[in-house]
């Protein structure tokens, strides 16, 4: 019983639970699986990138911001961390902080779709019109139907003055 004990009380069964809860967008109930599973084991990246998620969702952006640095503060190479910062970043006018973060996420998976997008998207923003026509092009490779590189590539070509391409 013990073992039963051990099991329903573990990191691995609060990620679970907390991914459910996520899934059926319970954000304060996955929130606090989280931590608890944290309370077993604080190293935990997913857990703790998972808790980021939920406080994000919550409204606390300081929160997840503080939870996805621990994440690179203690996994530099988590991919999925630097994205999320890169989110909230770009959100809060902290572009070049974006890129940096966008950029670091496709350095150690570069088909990452949507951290491609994204860092196109902080670009143009930054007045780095044809960086951002790179990315865009890069994401269409990945997946030609991609509205938002379709829709931001060309956009991104009008700033450039580019109108027949566009």
């Amino acid at each position: 019983m013990r073992e039963l004990d051990a099991l329903l009380e573990s990191p691995e069964a609060y990620d679970v639970r907390g991914g459910q809860a996520l899934d059926e967008g319970e954000w304060a109930p996955a929130a606090d699986y989280f931590r608890r599973g944290l309370a077993l084991d604080a190293g935990n990246a997913s857990l703790r990138h998972r808790l980021g998620t939920a406080l994000c969702q919550l409204g606390d952006a300081t929160g997840a911001e503080a939870e996805f640095g621990e994440v690179i503060r203690r996994s530099p190479e988590h991919t999925r961390a630097h994205y999320s910062l890169g989110v909230l970043m770009a959100a809060s006018g902290r572009l070049d902080e974006a890129t940096e973060h966008f950029s670091t996420a496709l350095a150690d998976e570069p088909g990452y779709l949507q951290a491609r997008l994204q860092l196109a998207a902080v670009l143009a923003r930054t007045g780095r019109a044809g960086e951002a026509v790179a990315h865009y092009e890069q994401a269409l490779e990945v997946d030609p139907t991609v509205g938002e590189a379709l829709y931001g590539r060309a956009m991104a070509l009008v700033r450039l003055q580019r109108y027949g391409e566009a």
